[in-house]
């Protein structure tokens, strides 16, 4: 079977993984934007949307799923 239409509009794009692996990293806006050369206010929308994707409310909920998941030795 394929993915849903759900499952495709809730997967995350290469720079909202790159953000994730960020915020595991404990790093705030600011830093994330100076890595990666960006506005802050993009990486607010990327957060934003990253949650939204992942139906949480806090960015912690980011970190303890990629806790879960061993998603936490990944670099940005």
């Amino acid at each position: 079977m394929g993915c849903s239409k759900y499952d495709r509009v809730s997967e995350l794009t290469k720079r909202e993984n790159d953000i994730v692996k960020c915020i595991v990293k404990g790093m705030s806006n600011e830093e994330i934007a100076n890595l990666l050369n960006i506005s802050v206010g993009t990486v607010k929308i990327h957060v934003h949307n990253i949650l939204q994707k992942k139906e949480m409310k806090r960015r912690v909920d980011v970190i303890l799923e990629a806790l879960a998941n061993g998603r936490t030795n990944q670099r940005a």
